[in-house]
């Protein structure tokens, strides 16, 4: 699902789902209209078509070396405008038992397991390695004025550094993939009992939008709902 939100005029989101090869995407542009939209769509646009192969860790390199190449293409183009155009990835491959998560940026991967609520991926944000370096507290995070100040996407650097998780899926998981609209307006608490189990996925996401929106969606609101349906049964 992705929605502009309440405030933005512009969609810079974009969402990939590719169920046939298990490969999912959000991407969340930054730059303004014809720049954030053109970088998240570039990106969703050149990971569609990529193809399952028989070894896992080929399909991943060329997730990467797509991400690279784009990455390439946007810097390129941003030194051409004299101006900042770039985007936030966060992806996620099923293959035999196995997801992987893949991101640059601050969208987020989540997993819902025994109605626990994980964040997978950690956020590339300025905010997010003082936490780690001990400089200020996780209270002080939620409110810091530079929490969305990011420190790694594509197109921004001439240079870009992908992170990838593997983990092996319980046939109960349900993963959300998500750009940063709805961390802006749900606490990870809060978001953990919207997504715990419910009789239809669909009403789950619909959920989610509706409470985000409901609260403001100062951002636009991007995220897609994974659910594995049978471990036996995936890709």
């Amino acid at each position: 699902m992705t929605e502009t939100g309440k405030v933005r005029e512009v969609n810079e989101d974009s969402v990939m789902t590719n169920n046939e090869q298990a490969h999912w995407a959000v991407a969340d542009g930054m730059g303004g209209h014809l720049a954030g939209d053109i970088a998240s769509q570039m990106i969703t646009n050149n990971l569609a078509p990529l193809s399952h192969k028989e070894n896992l860790a080929d399909f991943l390199e060329d997730i990467e070396d797509t991400l690279l190449g784009v990455n390439q293409n946007l810097f390129s183009l941003a030194q051409s405008r004299n101006s900042v155009i770039g985007s936030t990835i966060v992806g996620a491959v099923i293959h035999q038992g196995f997801i992987v998560i893949y991101w640059a940026g601050d969208s987020r991967a989540y997993v819902l397991r025994n109605n626990t609520l994980r964040q997978i991926t950690e956020d590339h944000t300025v905010v997010h390695e003082m936490l780690q370096n001990g400089q200020i507290s996780a209270a002080e995070a939620k409110s810091h004025p530079d929490r969305n100040v990011i420190t790694r996407a594509v197109g921004s650097h001439p240079k870009l550094f992908v992170d990838f998780h593997m983990q092996q899926i319980d046939e109960n998981d349900l993963y959300l993939i998500c750009s940063d609209g709805i961390e802006k307006e749900i606490a990870d608490e809060e978001l953990e009992l919207i997504l715990r189990p419910k009789t239809d996925i669909e009403e789950t996401g619909k959920a989610l939008l509706n409470e985000t929106l409901r609260r403001g969606a100062r951002d636009n609101v991007s995220f897609i709902l994974i659910k594995p349906v049978s471990i036996s049964n995936i890709t």
